[in-house]
Parts: structure tokens; C-alpha cells; sequence
């Protein structure tokens, strides 16, 4: 697909219960954890559906 429809979209890099796991954390502690690390982005293509990174050779 050579359309240029890319869509920068993020998502969990670390396991759903995990994350729950560390919100109740942070509530519980009245800290904030970081959030370097929990989302990874990725590119999805509106019109073909294709998800990756175009900068990295496939």
C-alpha cells in the first residue's frame, strides 16, 4: 500500500493486569508512576488496514 493515510496510534506494551496492578498503585500511594515505557507507538494505514513502522525495512 503506497497510500499516505498513516495514523500514529499507541498502545500497551506491557500486559493489561499489570497496568490495572500500577494504577491501583498509584492510587493506593497517592503517587503518579512513570510512563515512560507502557505505551509503544505504532503506524496504521486508514485505508488498507496495515499496522507497523514505515520507517523500519520490513
Amino acid at each position: 500500500c503506497d497510500s499516505h493515510t498513516m495514523v500514529r496510534r499507541s498502545r500497551l506494551a506491557i500486559s493489561r493486569f499489570k497496568k490495572l496492578k500500577m494504577d491501583f498503585c498509584a492510587i493506593c500511594c497517592g503517587h503518579r508512576y512513570c510512563g515512560v515505557g507502557i505505551y509503544e507507538s505504532y503506524y496504521k494505514c486508514s485505508s488498507c488496514g496495515w499496522k507497523g513502522d514505515p520507517n523500519r525495512s520490513p
